[in-house]
């Protein structure tokens, strides 16, 4: 069907006239009239009844069927028409305006012309004005002058005139034009405001004069609704009243007059009053200087623009020394828009004229017109005396120069200005291209150490690792900066293939703020590197060469990170050092190590070692190393860690480790100190991280460690988090966590879950079937498998499958939820099917099943079409309840 005419024409229309509307207070009568359904005669009836139509072809045929009876029948459609609410006329709606839109067509003028003929005549015998309404929006929907007659009599409606004008406006024909001028000299009220808009938007020349008549009229509504058809309309004319209102009008409508004022000389424009529509423009941007007025004069900018194109230039220019921010903008943005090197010279010649900061916007105006000519100023601009045309200057000239640019900005680097220093930095970092890192590269090695360091810097910013030698080269500058700031870059870019380098940086290290920095790059390199164990040898052999003791500390403490065998002796040597520096250093570095080797040697020292700050590292790096022990030993290592620890907090941090591996064994260990006041706040939190995880895969554990909790806190936001979890669990109890899964499976030509419903895949013949293992994971809903997380697929089936054991045969309820559609067999008998493309709902398929003595194997198949595919399942049973001993495989 086709979209009424005009409609975007309209739409300025009805926004002013509801405007003005609703400040004067004018507004539309409601109507209310008894109406009675009538019933359609004949083959007439016989087509409506087949409504509403099913395809296009059908909407067609309806439509050529319906017009084949004539007059008569339209007729009698629209004396089916009933007010809303006072009877069924659906049908009678549906039909009339599917007729509308189909004669609307451009190829279809006779048809259009009787339809509209007859809804003319059947508007006029319409005695409701709702119904009435109806029939225009048909009418303007077809569109013809053979119901313009119709129409001009109801503009003097009160009621009817709005509509009947909309239509008018959409026919847009001389005829159309003629009903509104004349039904305006009579017109009053709304209805006035209404038929001035119309003309308005009509641009109709030919109503100047009685127009204009209302542009001083004392109704503001009527003056607002006139001046807007006269800056419509454009004619010469109509200037002064127009200036004199955007002028004189105060309040809330001075806005709309200057938009008015704007719009009149958009559309001298048009009409080729170029001189005239130019003294608009500057007329509305010398007067419209108020804070409040920006947006004003930037329009009067655009419209200038697009009056005059290039020509507008001068006046653009000017406009750039505003004080405002917005204007000087606007005009920038524009001439940007004129393309060609005309433009360009004539900003550059500008330029030399221009205050500085202007200077500086045009500098940025001519690099992003991106036209070459500009570049012996952005070049110059580097050496102005103003700072701030330089800065400009720095941060446009790679954007219009590229590569080029890189000697100029790599000397701004060497400025004494900061500012200007960062701004180069800024540009040559974001400047692309591997030669561009290449020429920076070079800058490592520049006579100048603010270039040097600079470029290093700027090398670090791009992550410029393949330049990483360059940065190992300059850890050796004579400049202490540039040494330091090398070693920066090697901490942030480098892997295992500077470890070397960075030994040797570090042992040749002339201070202690050099010392740290490479001890801190080695071990950042170390702690991200793959192949951490090839850093053994050079660190090795610093230890071996005699160094310091600060420099042995350092490489010490870089071993943890190597993690071999022989740096763990390394480091176990350097306990028995006579220097506390280095008895410190291993000891930390013990603590701190990758892997579980010094368990035992940490556990001696937390013991038995005479300091009590290499105790406590030593027991902190032993519970952390328990953690990364066989899960089956953890319960046993723990208990043993509580028997060492010396102070509560000791004891404090080892249930916090604990709750780090979330087994049942874990959460029964944890419940022991449920009752122990000085650790309870510490057992609670960890068993609550334990029983979130753990949740329905161990639920009656899970849930007598949480009513523990809710009986011995004294938190209310505790009790109730122990509480939410026994809900959920109780809430889900038995709902399977672990599965097998098979699929998907697809078949050509099968889409959606009804379609793959009945196709028979491998799980349900006999045969080799790949299951594989997956398990719940979503912690709000456990019970939930979803399968989008797993094999992301449309028109796709899969196939799920548990297994429970029951210690008994007996009867049981299988409750699921799948979304989309479902079949379940159990040992092999099929016992549920839902064909259906639905949601998932936990619960909501209830199947009563029997259950043999012994193992029962379920298997589900899940169709899917688009979307989420889920599947939930548990068995309760016969009457809901949880079933005792059923023993779920994992």
């Amino acid at each position: 069907m086709t979209v009424p005419r005009n409609r975007f024409l309209l739409s300025s229309m009805l926004g002013l006239t509801v405007l003005v509307l609703m400040c004067s207070g004018c507004t539309r009568p409601q109507v209310k009239t008894e109406t009675q359904t009538v019933a359609p005669k004949g083959d007439l009836q016989e087509l409506i009844a087949g409504l509403p139509t099913q395809s296009p072809a059908d909407n067609e045929a309806f439509c050529r069927k319906t017009l084949a009876l004539g007059a008569e029948a339209i007729q009698q459609l629209c004396d089916m028409l009933v007010e809303p609410g006072k009877g069924d006329d659906v049908k009678a709606r549906y039909a009339i305006h599917g007729l509308a839109e189909f004669v609307g067509a451009p190829e279809r003028e006779s048809e259009r012309a009787s339809f509209n003929a007859s809804l003319a005549k059947a508007l006029l015998q319409a005695d409701n004005k709702m119904v009435q309404a109806f029939i225009i929006e048909q009418i303007q929907i077809a569109g013809s002058d053979e119901a313009v007659e119709a129409l001009a009599g109801l503009l003097s409606d009160e009621f009817l005139c709005e509509p009947a004008t909309q239509a008018l406006v959409a026919f847009a024909t001389e005829k159309s034009k003629q009903a509104l001028r004349k039904a305006l000299p009579e017109s009053e009220g709304a209805n006035r405001v209404t038929l001035l808009c119309a003309l308005g938007t009509l641009r109709d020349s030919d109503a100047l004069q009685a127009v204009g008549e209302d542009a001083r009229a004392e109704d503001e509504a009527v003056r607002l609704a006139a001046l807007y058809a006269l800056s419509e309309i454009g004619e010469v004319s109509s200037k002064e009243i127009l200036a004199e209102a955007a002028e004189t009008i105060t309040g809330f409508h001075r806005v709309e007059a200057t938009h008015f004022y704007l719009t009149f000389a958009q559309r001298l424009a048009e009409k080729g009053h170029t001189e005239e529509a130019l003294a608009v423009c500057r007329d509305l941007f010398e007067s419209k200087t108020a804070p409040d007025e920006t947006a004003v004069q930037c329009a009067a900018l655009h419209v200038m623009s697009q009056a005059l194109g290039e020509n507008a230039i001068p006046d653009l220019l000017q406009a750039m020394t505003n004080d405002k921010e917005q204007v000087r903008a606007q005009a920038m943005n524009i001439t940007n828009s004129f393309s060609g090197n005309r433009i360009t010279r004539g900003l550059m010649e500008f330029y030399q004229t221009a205050f500085p900061d202007l200077q500086a916007e045009l500098i940025r105006l001519l690099a992003r017109r991106g036209d070459n000519k500009a570049l012996p100023l952005l070049f110059a601009g580097l050496d102005s005396s103003e700072k701030v045309v330089r800065l400009a200057a720095i941060e446009s000239v790679s954007t219009l120069a590229g590569s080029a640019s890189l000697n100029a900005l790599l000397d701004a680097l060497s400025n004494e200005d900061k500012e200007e220093v960062e701004a180069a930095k800024a540009a040559l970092t974001m400047m692309p291209g591997t030669q561009a890192t290449a020429d920076i590269a070079a800058g490592v090695t520049d006579p100048h150490p603010a270039i040097r360091l600079g470029s290093i810097e700027i090398l670090v910013a791009r992550g410029a690792k393949d330049q990483i030698q360059k940065l190992c080269l300059a850890g050796r500058d004579d400049d202490e900066d540039i040494r330091l700031a090398a070693l920066k870059g090697l901490g942030a870019l480098g892997d295992e293939t500077v470890a070397a380098d960075l030994v040797a940086l570090l042992l040749e290290a002339s201070s202690v703020k050099e010392r740290k920095e490479a001890e801190k790059a080695l071990n950042l390199v170390l702690e991200r590197s793959k192949d951490r164990s090839s850093a053994e040898r050079p660190i090795v052999e610093g230890i071996e060469s005699g160094v310091s003791s600060e420099i042995r500390s350092a490489l010490l403490t870089a071993l943890k990170y190597v993690g071999t065998p022989k740096a763990l002796s390394l480091v176990q040597e350097g306990l028995n050092s006579a220097d506390a520096v280095v008895v410190d250093a291993a000891v930390r570095s013990l603590a701190d190590w990758q892997n579980p080797d010094p368990m035992a040697k940490l556990k001696h020292l937390a013991a038995n070692s005479d300091s009590q700050v290499h105790r406590v590292l030593a027991f902190r790096g032993y519970v952390r190393m328990i953690g990364m022990s066989d899960e089956q030993k953890r319960i046993a290592l723990y208990q043993q860690a509580m028997t060492l620890a010396e102070r509560p907090e000791d004891r404090k941090m080892i249930l916090g480790a604990m709750a780090e591996t979330r087994t049942k064994e874990v959460l029964a260990e944890l419940a022991r100190y449920l009752d122990d006041e000085a650790l309870r706040d510490e057992a609670i939190a960890a068993a609550l991280k334990v029983c979130g995880s753990l949740g329905l895969k161990e639920g009656a554990e899970v849930v007598a460690v949480l009513k523990k909790i809710q009986e011995v806190s004294d938190q209310e936001s505790t009790r109730n988090e122990a509480g939410r979890i026994q809900r959920q669990i109780e809430e889900f109890e038995g709902y399977v966590t672990a599965w097998e899964i098979a699929g998907p499976y697809k078949e050509k030509g099968k889409e959606g879950p009804k379609g793959l419903y009945d196709v028979v895949f491998a799980p349900e013949k006999k045969g080799k079937v790949e299951w594989r293992k997956v398990t719940t994971d979503a912690p709000e809903k456990p019970w939930l498998l979803d399968f989008n997380k797993i094999c992301r697929e449309s028109n796709a089936a899969v196939y799920a499958r548990f297994q429970v054991s029951s210690p008994k045969k007996q009867k049981a309820q299988l409750e699921l939820g799948s979304d989309d559609g479902v079949k379940v067999w159990i040992n092999g008998k099929f016992v549920h099917g839902k064909n259906d493309a639905r949601g998932f709902n936990a619960g909501e398929d209830k199947v009563s099943i029997e259950l043999a003595e012994g193992q029962n194997t379920l298997i589900f198949k899940v169709t899917q079409g688009g979307g989420d595919w889920n599947l939930g399942a548990r068995i309760r049973a016969e009457d809901g309840n949880r079933l005792p001993d059923l023993k779920f495989a994992e």
